[in-house]
């Protein structure tokens, strides 16, 4: 077994419980009566299991790094983990007292944002950890932008109280994670 190989299934694992969890607790939210979400909440689920099967299938990447570190291995689980926290954080395995998910997730939101702010930070560096030959395939101010542009709008949907902004940037946020999958995972072929 390689190296990548050993990682791999590790990753899998961790990203396999996070989605695991995001899929028990979306039973439970529709299959349980009295129980129920918010159109934010549900967008920001999507947001997560979505970005979750992005990461799992760009970690196919790291198959390329011939020589790997201790430091590299902690790099690359340590932000599956992190990953994984996000996924822990938009639907908590305790169920809300009042059965409402979305207003749970709501009054948790700076946690969240401020975590998935966090993974943005580091998928950004992901991208210089790789290396040269990574960082000339990528147009790296526009990565920048783009990254910056998130982080921006993650600190607004952290610290607003405004429910329609809220809600509307949430939107905004699992179209925009949409189209970046869409875009960059070569899903309907080169």
């Amino acid at each position: 077994m390689t190296v990548f190989e050993y990682l791999s299934v590790f990753i899998s694992i961790i990203i396999g419980l996070a989605v695991a969890n995001i899929l028990m607790g979306l039973s439970r939210i529709v299959g349980q009566a009295g129980h129920k979400t918010s159109l934010a909440h549900a967008a920001w689920m999507y947001w997560v299991l979505l970005f979750l099967t992005f990461f799992w299938w760009f970690s196919f990447d790291w198959r390329l790094q011939q020589i790997w570190t201790f430091g590299l291995f902690l790099w690359v689980v340590g932000y599956a983990m992190l990953v994984f926290v996000l996924a822990m954080l938009v639907t908590p395995t305790s169920e809300p007292v009042d059965g409402d998910w979305g207003e749970a997730f709501f009054a948790r939101r700076r946690t969240f944002f401020i975590v998935a702010a966090l993974v943005t930070v580091v998928d950004t560096a992901d991208a210089f950890v790789k290396g040269a030959d990574n960082l000339a395939g990528l147009d790296v101010p526009a990565l920048l932008i783009y990254q910056g542009v998130g982080l921006v709008l993650l600190g607004v949907l952290a610290f607003t109280s405004h429910r329609r902004l809220f809600t509307g940037l949430s939107i905004l946020m699992a179209v925009h994670v949409t189209v970046t999958v869409l875009r960059f995972a070569d899903v309907f072929g080169p």
